[in-house]
């Protein structure tokens, strides 16, 4: 047997999981981080009967923007490709997960300022291989990918 409810529906309550609330039967939510989130509805009849409604959303923020811009400059003294450790002048910006870019730039030109203009190649004089890694541990100014 089914019931269905033909009374109007007087209130309508929102919890989007991450303290953001709306009061309006057609509500929109945006998130601002990744996550999974309990959505919950609960509506009330003109007579104050309720009910509700409970939905798991996972989220995955993307868009164009890098987070943790670091415009850091800091050469690289040694390499160990057998641990994938490499000693850099100084490792204080540089924390687990992050992502990095080793160049080779010796003898390039390069604008290491902290400013729109940075990492700007003025000129390459023959410098060149480049890779992207990832931050597995960091010791003092050794970095582990």
């Amino acid at each position: 047997m089914a019931f269905t409810n033909s009374n109007a529906i007087q209130s309508w309550q929102w919890d989007f999981g991450d303290n953001n609330f709306a009061a309006t039967q057609n509500a929109a939510h945006t998130y601002s981080t990744s996550g999974t989130f309990s959505v919950k509805l609960v509506v009330t009849d003109i007579n104050g009967c309720r009910d509700s409604a409970l939905v798991q959303v996972t989220t995955s923020i993307c868009g164009n923007e890098i987070p943790k811009i670091i415009n850091d400059y800091t050469e690289v003294i040694t390499i160990d490709p057998c641990t994938n450790t490499i000693t850099v002048g100084n490792a204080t910006k540089f924390n687990v997960g992050d992502t990095i870019v080793i160049m080779q730039m010796k003898g390039a030109a390069i604008d290491s300022t902290n400013s729109n203009s940075f990492g700007t190649v003025s000129n390459l004089n023959n410098a060149g291989s480049y890779e992207f890694n990832y931050i597995k541990t960091t010791t003092g100014n050794s970095i582990e990918l």
